[in-house]
C-alpha cells in the first residue's frame, strides 16, 4: 500500500474479515485484484466493476465479492506476509500486479491523464468511425470508441456484453492484447452479471498507444485468450499525453 491509498473492512467472522484496497483516484488496485486470500484459491470472485466514484450508481456490495483476509498475532505478520509473497508471486504476476510500475517517462501508469491534442472537429470523429466501419475479418471483432474513462482516467474498458457473451469466457481472466506495432499486453479480463471488460493492464496498452477520446479501436479475437487491437485515430499527429493530480487547481 502507499500513501493515500484507503481500505475498506468488513467484518466477516472469526477474527475473518473481507476487504478492498483502493487508490487515491478510487479506483480498485491491480496489486489487489491479482493477490490471493489465504487458502490459495483464485481470485475469480473479485468484481473490480463495482469500483466505481461515489457519483456513480453501482451494485451493493454482497460478501462474495470479497477476499477474506485472516488476522494474525504482530509478531507473526512479517513472517506470514513473507511467505506468501514467495509462495504466490510468479514472473507472469510480477508484470501484472504492480500498480506504481512506470511508462517511458517514468511516471505511474495509474495517474489521470490530460490529452494534449488539438480541438476536435464532429466531422474529424464521424471519418474515424466511417474508416473503422470498413474493417473485414473472418474472426469475431467488436468496435469501441474510446471514452474518457477508458483513457483519460479510471482506465476500465467496458465490452458489449453480447459480444463477451457469446465469444469471450464467462469467468474472470487474463487475456493479452496485441497493438498495431506487434507488441503484446497482458490484461485482467473480468466477466460479471450482465457486463464484461477490461481493468488491469488496459492503463498500460491505452497510455503507450496515445489513445484519445473519439479514437475507434476495434478488438479482433484471435485466440480464445487473445485480442488484436486496430486503432482508427482520430488525428493521425500524436500527440503525449500528460500527467496530472486533480486535486491541484493550478
Amino acid at each position: 500500500m502507499s500513501t493515500g491509498d484507503f481500505m475498506i473492512f468488513k467484518y466477516k467472522n472469526h477474527s475473518k474479515f473481507t476487504t478492498r484496497i483502493f487508490d487515491p483516484t478510487a479506483c480498485e488496485k491491480e496489486e489487489a485484484f491479482w493477490a490471493k486470500p489465504k487458502n490459495g484459491a483464485a481470485n475469480d470472485n473479485r468484481q473490480a466493476f463495482n469500483v466505481k466514484p461515489k457519483n456513480v450508481a453501482v451494485d451493493s456490495y454482497k460478501e462474495e465479492d470479497y477476499d477474506v483476509v485472516e488476522v494474525v498475532p504482530e509478531d507473526q505478520a512479517a513472517q506470514f506476509t513473507l511467505k506468501r509473497k514467495r509462495a504466490q508471486r510468479s514472473p507472469s504476476d510480477e508484470r501484472l500486479d504492480n500498480p506504481r510500475r512506470t511508462g517511458s517517462t517514468g511516471e505511474s501508469y495509474t495517474a489521470p491523464l490530460k490529452s494534449q491534442r488539438r480541438p476536435v472537429s464532429q466531422e474529424e470523429l464521424n471519418r474515424a468511425i466511417d474508416r473503422s466501419e470498413a474493417f473485414r475479418s473472418a474472426n469475431p471483432f467488436t468496435t469501441l470508441v474510446m471514452r474518457d474513462s477508458y483513457c483519460y482516467h479510471h482506465f476500465q474498458l467496458n465490452l458489449p456484453f453480447g459480444f463477451a457473451r457469446q465469444h469471450l469466457p464467462r469467468t474472470n481472466t487474463k487475456m493479452t492484447l496485441w497493438d498495431p506495432n506487434g507488441r503484446s499486453w497482458p490484461v485482467a479480463y473480468l466477466y460479471y452479471r450482465r457486463r464484461a471488460g477490461m481493468r488491469s493492464g488496459w492503463n498500460r496498452f491505452s497510455y503507450e498507444n496515445n489513445l484519445e477520446r473519439g479514437d475507434v479501436c476495434i478488438f479482433e479475437l484471435i485466440r480464445p485468450d487473445e485480442m488484436r487491437v486496430h486503432i482508427y485515430r482520430v488525428v493521425e499527429k500524436i500527440t503525449p499525453l500528460i500527467r496530472f493530480n486533480p486535486r491541484l487547481r493550478c
